[in-house]
């Protein structure tokens, strides 16, 4: 038998109920320091819920033409290293540029993500289309390690809250995001402070029966998350 609709807004609510606030992610435009636009996206949460790790990395070379001298290029070139190496991409905006989130994860102590499909058995799964997905949402993966990227390409300092964070949380902001690289980046200019913020977030689960809890602090450094995931050309 199916699961009714009120079993799929019940886990929907649970991983809401999850954060301060319900309300996750809005719909804003795109906004420089000049006051010029480029478009409307979603708007990720601001400010950021407290990550495991971050570091704040280079700029890629960006070619040449526009791609050269706005935000189009930087954000082109990363959304490409991601889908290489098999992420999923969600992109928002943020404060003077945008932001781009990947899937979970899941790894192992030493940063190595897991071969094959468990790779990304991260947390409940909110497509309850079969009786298998029915129990996955229910129970989630058993124990084991998981990480997510958030790269923010900005001018601006990211700002950070003490928000309680969750697999099922993060799952479900990437949801709101756009899977592409905004066209219209192509009319926002590169300003000498742009920089890229690479955030980590990981969480640890002990049990099947036990939540995954972000971890507060972690021995493996941003460079090897990065190293480890095929994303090194970001940190050489």
């Amino acid at each position: 038998m199916k699961p009714s609709w009120a079993t799929g807004f019940a886990i929907s609510m649970y991983a809401c109920v999850l954060t301060t606030s319900c309300k996750l992610s809005g719909v804003a435009v795109i906004d420089d320091q000049h006051g010029r636009s480029a478009e409307r996206l979603p708007a990720l949460v601001w400010p950021l819920p407290l990550p495991t790790s971050r570091l704040t990395l280079r700029l890629p070379t960006s070619g040449t033409g526009t791609a050269a001298t706005t935000l189009f290029g930087p954000a082109s070139q990363l959304n490409t290293l991601l889908r290489d190496h098999a992420f999923e991409t969600a992109w928002y905006t943020v404060p003077h540029g945008v932001a781009v989130l990947t899937n979970i994860e899941q790894i192992n102590d030493s940063g190595q993500a897991l071969a094959g499909p468990l790779r990304w058995e991260s947390g409940p799964v909110f497509r309850l289309n079969s009786a298998s997905a029915y129990i996955r949402a229910l129970f989630g993966p058993s124990a084991g390690r998981f990480r997510a990227f958030l790269f923010i390409i900005s001018d601006a300092s990211p700002s950070y809250a003490p928000t309680e964070l969750s697999p099922e949380v993060l799952n479900s902001i990437k949801t709101t995001g756009e899977d592409s690289v905004p066209a219209a980046l192509s009319s926002m200019p590169l300003q000498d402070g742009h920089q890229i913020h690479c955030l980590v977030y990981e969480f640890r689960r002990t049990a099947t029966d036990t939540p995954s809890l972000l971890l507060k602090t972690s021995e493996i450094r941003v460079k090897e998350h990065l190293r480890l995931a095929g994303l090194d050309a970001l940190a050489p």
